[in-house]
């Protein structure tokens, strides 16, 4: 499941943290997992791969909690941007990506895409909110 939604928004397993494979880059304070996705046009982590990802995961215990993407407010907000350039062919793919950083940022978040968290599972299986 996380691999696909990885797929779907193109994100990229990272770390900030020092590891195995490499020094630290970024400042990431989520409790010691330091693992986090690069989005295109927004890779501020240094990539990893899904195995020491996942290590990392599963070493933590971590469940992955995300916020299902609203497609009519980002092919709204798409549109604004298209039309804001004159309606020229050929920007798609990166009027949505702007689409997608525009509301995630008007939501105050830093993330460029959508919403995402970890949480530390507790003993029973259930999120440890």
């Amino acid at each position: 499941m996380i691999r696909g939604w990885g797929a779907a928004h193109q994100a990229v397993p990272a770390t900030g943290e020092a590891t195995t494979s490499g020094a630290a880059t970024v400042v990431v304070r989520d409790g010691g997992a330091g693992i986090r996705f690069n989005f295109p046009g927004f890779g501020r982590f240094r990539p990893i791969s899904w195995d020491e990802w996942f290590a990392h995961f599963d070493q933590h215990r971590l469940l992955f909690v995300f916020d299902e993407r609203n497609d009519d407010e980002v092919a709204t907000r798409a549109h604004e941007i298209s039309v804001s350039r004159g309606s020229e062919a050929g920007h798609d793919r990166d009027d949505w990506f702007q689409a997608e950083r525009d509301i995630q940022h008007h939501a105050g978040g830093a993330s460029p895409s959508i919403r995402y968290r970890f949480v530390q599972e507790g003993a029973d299986g259930l999120p440890a909110w």
